[in-house]
């Protein structure tokens, strides 16, 4: 496999993994994620990818791990993490400030259409799906443009692009962390650093924007 220059073949690794480890942070805490969260190697990819992804990726982690060590058990870390979720992500009494919903965002490509759900940006996923032959797990639920399936998409191209040498998918992975991901995410994480809760989210989203910023300058 031909690794860009950019980067090791450890961080090369290291950055999949963390794409990994981010969808699943944002589909939601489950007790299985948060017993892995605990363990000193969960987010041991950050610290790989610290050197391309800044210093202020290792202070946020920091904050990250001294997070999780507040809380004695998982179960404990679990119910917290839920806590926080389904108010920030699924029903708030106030509505919700920070959806997982790229259409829930102004469009760049359309900025003066009102933002709604399976809006063009879930159009435009779909579109990407179909043509990559990819389809969306029946039972998901969720549209097109949801967060996680876009960081999961997101590693499907790096993956697939570098482990191939296919400059198709090289071009579209840049593309797509630059064009579509950067155009929300950000104003995404500021809404987060803005909620009434505690900042595990918001630490997290930090942490993602840093890596969509890499993943588009590869």
């Amino acid at each position: 496999m031909a690794v860009t220059a950019a980067l090791t073949q450890e961080q090369f690794d290291a950055l999949l993994e963390l794409l990994d480890k981010l969808s699943t942070i944002f589909w939601g805490p489950n007790l299985e994620q948060c017993r892995a969260m605990r363990s000193p190697d969960y987010f041991r990819p950050i610290v790989s990818l610290a050197p391309v992804l800044g210093p202020e990726s290792l202070a946020v982690f920091e904050k990250v791990k001294s997070l999780i060590r507040s809380y004695p058990d998982t179960l404990s870390l679990f119910n917290s993490l839920e806590e926080d979720y389904v108010p920030l992500f699924i029903n708030a009494l106030d509505g919700i400030t920070s959806p997982l919903y790229q259409s829930c965002y102004p469009d760049i490509n359309e900025p003066h259409v009102e933002p709604t759900l399976m809006g063009a940006s879930a159009i435009r996923m779909q579109q990407r799906f179909n043509s990559h032959g990819i389809d969306l797990d029946p039972d998901l639920n969720e549209p097109p443009d949801h967060l996680a399936v876009e960081i999961e998409y997101l590693y499907f191209l790096i993956e697939k692009g570098w482990t191939e040498d296919n400059a198709v998918l090289k071009s579209e992975a840049s593309k797509f962390a630059s064009a579509e991901m950067l155009a929300w995410v950000p104003v995404f994480e500021k809404r987060l650093r803005a909620a009434p809760t505690r900042p595990f989210y918001s630490l997290i989203a930090v942490i993602l924007v840093a890596v969509l910023r890499l993943a588009a300058a590869l």
